[in-house]
């Protein structure tokens, strides 16, 4: 069902859709697609670490955990596929439903090997080697203190 309310908000984006509604319902249905698919990611998150479901299940399936592995690499690289194959299948065939689903799933399918690669051949390394997010300092006030470090410091 959560997936459902993810995609209803995806179709409410669409023109094709939403242009049988005239102005207004256009513009309405519209302003409704990002809260709709909003309500429909964050009911997935809470199916995912609220209980043990098949949504949890599915989660912990090992392709799904490599995703999760690449997904940085993912989202570095995911914009210059999406950007040709969107133009080349705009040229070719117009804007419409399919051309869109074709470019989601033809950049998929160059961004999730690219991405494994990119993940194996330069975060994996650099992780390796000890690295680590590094702390930032705390934020220091006007008067040059670190709030959170004296009141520790009191104590």
């Amino acid at each position: 069902m959560a997936c459902c309310t993810v995609y209803l908000g995806r179709v409410l984006r669409l023109t094709e859709i939403t242009g049988h509604f005239g102005t207004t319902g256009s513009a309405l249905l519209w302003a409704l697609a990002d809260p709709v698919m909003t309500l429909g990611f964050a009911w997935l998150v809470f199916l995912a670490v609220s209980e043990r479901t098949w949504f949890s299940r599915l989660l912990e399936a090992r392709p799904l955990k490599a995703i999760g592995l690449w997904s940085y690499s993912l989202y570095l690289w995911h914009w210059y596929p999406c950007l040709l194959l969107a133009k080349a299948g705009v040229a070719i065939a117009g804007s419409n439903v399919l051309v869109q689903n074709v470019v989601l799933i033809g950049s998929l399918a160059i961004l999730i090997p690219f991405s494994a690669l990119s993940y194996r051949m330069l975060e994996a390394p650099y992780f390796r080697r000890g690295h680590t997010a590094a702390a930032t300092p705390p934020a220091e006030t006007l008067s040059g203190s670190t709030p959170l470090v004296d009141s520790v410091e009191a104590s």
